[in-house]
């Protein structure tokens, strides 16, 4: 399996030149693990949580497009303990997301619903420029730029003055197309893992399963996070399943808690929304949660 080694970019000045970048597929065989969740009442979210992976080309305006799917399941989860939500889990194949093109470092994007062409990424960005929307409300500047490296091959990051990043050829810490807008309780993007072929290669040892199964929906369902929303401890239960670790950050993506213990002290934080990543026996889990003051 191939391993990451993050290094500042200081320190590595002559090994990145202008020809250098990694494209979007970095490999035939990539793909990536997002999850979606998003509010459909008050106490239930929707969650797709799916694979996306390339398959065939496509001319669009007589420039040649690589072709995205999504293959995945959609469930709703409970906010709160026996919440009526609808248990069922649906799931869904070879869905047609839009379409990718890379040209000298940069990363176009037609989605399928549109048929005009956005730049999502661009790795030819400096330490104070602004990288593309996205979908974003505001766009991020660029504050540092270091790097990542697999089997002897330098990735860059670029590190966001919001808290998110961005990775050549790898994408965002919302997934690969998934739009860039700001963190929300209402509807949020996140980035599970990318890897080539059968291996995981980011985050480095993440316990992230390719296949997006019916059974392991299923047993996730069962994982409760409450009180939601809360103002002393929130607590997790996870009935079958062994939680591994668990990390809580605030939307700057700064980690607030790590541990394994079910019940987190939220007594002393701000009120706001957070993200809790719970990794179980299962794979990882993203609940949102809000704190109350």
């Amino acid at each position: 399996m191939k391993k990451f080694l993050l290094l500042p970019l200081l320190m590595i000045p002559l090994i990145f030149s202008a020809q250098d970048y990694h494209p979007v597929p970095p490999d035939s065989t990539s793909q990536w693990r997002v999850e979606h969740m998003y509010h459909t009442k008050a106490t239930c979210v929707q969650v797709r949580d799916y694979r996306l992976y390339f398959e065939g080309d496509t001319l669009i305006n007589a420039l040649i497009y690589k072709k995205l799917y999504a293959t995945g399941i959609m469930y709703q989860e409970a906010a709160a303990p026996n919440s009526p939500c609808d248990t069922t889990v649906y799931s869904f194949a070879r869905q047609y997301e839009g379409a990718v093109r890379y040209d000298s470092g940069k990363v176009h994007f037609v989605e399928n619903t549109y048929n005009f062409e956005q730049t999502i990424y661009d790795y030819t960005l400096q330490v104070g420029d602004s990288v593309p929307g996205n979908y974003s409300f505001k766009k991020q500047v660029i504050v540092s730029i270091d790097s990542v490296q697999i089997t002897g091959d330098y990735y860059r990051r670029f590190n966001l003055d919001n808290g998110q990043y961005v990775i050549e050829g790898i994408g965002s810490g919302r997934g690969l197309v998934e739009p860039a807008y700001p963190y929300s309780f209402e509807s949020h993007f996140e980035f599970l893992c990318y890897a080539e072929g059968d291996s995981v290669l980011y985050p480095p040892g993440a316990n992230c399963a390719l296949n997006v199964s019916l059974e392991d929906a299923v047993e996730k369902l069962n994982i409760n996070v409450y009180p939601n929303p809360a103002d002393e401890v929130i607590r997790i239960t996870a009935p079958g399943l062994y939680i591994e670790a668990v990390e809580m950050a605030d939307v700057s993506g700064r980690i607030i808690y790590s541990g394994n213990s079910s019940s987190i002290d939220v007594s002393g934080l701000s009120q706001g929304i957070y993200l809790l990543r719970i990794n179980t026996s299962k794979g990882a889990v993203v609940r949102k949660v809000q704190v109350l003051r």
